[in-house]
């Protein structure tokens, strides 16, 4: 059985980083429940995220055209939400700085950087004619 193509490396290295966003988004809904900062609400929300990132890089990684828009929206609305989030982060930088901030300080910021990496790299000129 032919598989087809094999995606350039930028489209691969694109779905990895979407994969590593979906880890980062579920590590932090389960300490979020662990130090009950928040309810399952998170770890629902994370649950569809990972879904969303999932489902649709795995399709844009076999080279669907309609994936690649979709999930670079999708993606987006997420760095939206990412940045009102580190904004959310502000008030308490004024204050003490506990591991906990930190920790989500450096998780949204990770998340945000490969974000904008992945969507990146989907769109680079050498994955054109990948996608029908």
């Amino acid at each position: 059985m032919d598989a087809g193509p094999l995606p350039p490396t930028a489209v691969r290295a694109s779905f990895a980083l979407f994969v590593g966003v979906v880890v980062l988004s579920l590590l932090n809904a389960v300490i979020q429940i662990s130090f009950r900062i928040s309810g399952a609400t998170v770890l629902v929300g994370a649950l569809i995220e990972a879904v969303l990132f999932l489902v649709l890089g795995s399709q844009m990684r076999v080279g669907r055209l309609w994936a690649r828009v979709t999930l670079m929206s999708v993606a987006w609305v997420f760095v939206a939400v990412s940045l009102l989030a580190l904004f959310g982060l502000n008030g308490s930088f004024g204050r003490n700085l506990d591991g906990l901030v930190l920790f989500t300080l450096g998780y949204v910021t990770a998340k945000l950087a490969m974000i904008v990496a992945a969507t990146v790299l989907m769109y680079r000129p050498s994955t054109r004619g990948y996608f029908h």
